[in-house]
């Protein structure tokens, strides 16, 4: 036989791009940590906890769940990625796959805490009106639906479920593009109109404009 065409194992350590992955993942969840922690504690100072505050603690979590089930994708003994797809086992490709599955979902879940504690603080620092009320009411609406039709698509693509990590069995799927691409699309503008919304709320203040424009620039920080 050819060497050329003889099947590469897998040479059992982690890949040089998981590792590099895995450690920028690893300083910015240290670095969302210590921001949650700082909040945390500054609301327990002020007595001063609120939904913002529980939901944008779902998102730490979910995240936290995410860099730890990349952890194990790294890991050669666990999900070994970062290699070519045939110098995998069958049993390390399932693996691969089923954690990857979860991280997909605990990472739409952590996104959509994220956007929803974003709302609900603008609460906290903008006056309530009928106009932002309905605002709040409407986008949560949409973040959570477009959460449970993400988390929807990720676990029933493929019937049975099952083949998801085990194309042996016979099955049938959605074409799965066309539905990715209008979730991006409606999470785009998600975050153009929490965005947006906060923009019109600074410029309508009786500031002047040096204060307007500083207040902008810390928002638009803050949605990166």
């Amino acid at each position: 036989m050819d060497a050329s065409n003889t099947p590469t194992l897998h040479p059992g350590r982690i890949s040089h791009g998981y590792l590099v992955y895995c450690i920028i993942s690893g300083i910015l969840t240290l670095l969302s940590v210590i921001c949650f922690a700082l909040r945390f504690y500054h609301r327990y100072r002020s007595q001063d906890f609120w939904w913002d505050d529980w939901n944008i603690m779902g998102a730490l979590a979910s995240g936290i769940g995410v860099f730890i089930i990349n952890i194990l994708i790294s890991l050669p003994s666990i999900g070994a990625a970062g290699y070519h797809i045939w110098e995998y086992t069958s049993d390390q490709l399932i693996i691969w796959a089923k954690l990857g599955l979860v991280a997909d979902v605990l990472y739409n879940l952590s996104v959509s805490l994220s956007k929803i504690s974003v709302v609900l603080f603008y609460k906290r620092i903008f006056s309530i009106d009928r106009q932002f009320r309905i605002f709040m009411a409407v986008t949560i609406f949409v973040i959570t639906g477009t959460l449970l039709s993400s988390i929807f698509g990720l676990i029933f693509s493929y019937t049975p479920v099952a083949a998801q990590w085990d194309m042996s069995i016979p099955h049938t799927m959605i074409d799965t593009k066309p539905f990715y691409i209008i979730i991006a699309v409606v999470n785009i503008s998600l975050d153009t109109a929490i965005l947006g919304f906060a923009q019109l709320k600074v410029w309508g203040l009786h500031l002047n404009l040096k204060r307007k424009l500083l207040l902008s620039l810390v928002f638009l920080i803050g949605a990166l």
